[in-house]
């Protein structure tokens, strides 16, 4: 299909508007890929990660790591399984970890419990003591942290308002004093 014309000459509506959309297609301009990865590149140059930071990243993750695993040895000791090496929990928690990488569902809720209670089982562990153990593990661990994570929230937000308020009521006395700096003071008229 020529966009340019029709061979006989007649240049309908709808044939006009296919050809307005094939002419502006969706592709990216030729070197916008390019440009875009150097301003990407650029931008990632420009932050300042020194080795402290990366080391407090890399213990903190670690930190995270090991209270998880002690979070599902836990979860698992209230299900009543006992004497599992640290090696098969370690192994269920990674089945978990991975199953949570590739589940399209929010934090693998799903993928996960089904990974884990597969290990867990075939580490030699009844299946109704599994699924409870997993169940209690999960509820802990995504509970905890939105609970967590909320009720930091609320502090932090009412953190800011008192500060936001103090601020105010502080400026509106000083605005209200004679003896107020004078970038401190209203405007006059």
């Amino acid at each position: 299909m020529n966009c340019a014309r029709r061979k006989d000459g007649h240049a309908t509506a709808a044939y006009r508007f296919f050809c307005s959309l094939r002419s502006t297609s969706h592709a990216p301009a030729k070197g916008q890929a390019q440009t875009l990865a150097r301003k990407v590149l650029a931008s990632i140059r420009q932050l300042e990660l020194g080795a402290a930071v990366l080391a407090r990243a890399l213990l903190w993750g670690l930190v995270n790591w090991w209270a998880d695993v002690a979070c599902l040895t836990f979860a698992m000791l209230a299900a009543g399984i006992t004497g599992l090496s640290i090696g098969k929990i370690l192994l269920v928690w990674t089945a978990g970890a991975g199953a949570a990488s590739l589940s399209p569902t929010p934090a693998g809720i799903g993928a996960v419990e089904a990974a884990m209670v597969a290990a867990l089982t075939a580490a030699g562990v009844i299946n109704s003591h599994a699924v409870t153990a997993i169940v209690v593990y999960r509820a802990i661990s995504l509970k905890g942290a939105v609970t967590i994570w909320a009720l930091l929230y609320r502090y932090l937000r009412q953190r800011r308002r008192r500060l936001h308020s103090g601020r105010v009521s502080a400026l509106c006395r000083n605005t209200h004093r004679p003896d107020a700096p004078p970038e401190q003071r209203p405007l006059q008229n």
